[in-house]
């Protein structure tokens, strides 16, 4: 079953191991790792305008911006 995810960070969350190292955890659901580690994916969302679904597929932001043309708000 396909569903759709509303995601509206556009950065990571990060955070320190004990170790030291700083690991930062994707939350605006682009990246590509398996893991779900940042991989800056989220920089596609920085032009995207408050109250409007924008949708991403393989290469990126949809034509027209949000939802495929025109906007759709939320």
């Amino acid at each position: 079953m396909a569903r759709k995810v509303i995601h509206t960070a556009q950065g990571p969350a990060e955070f320190t191991t004990a170790s030291g190292d700083i690991v930062k955890i994707c939350r605006c659901g682009l990246t590509a790792s398996e893991q779900g580690l940042c991989d800056d994916s989220h920089k596609q969302t920085l032009d995207e305008k408050a109250g409007d679904l924008y949708e991403y597929g393989e290469a990126g932001q949809e034509e027209g911006g949000c939802c495929g043309g025109g906007c759709c708000s939320m």
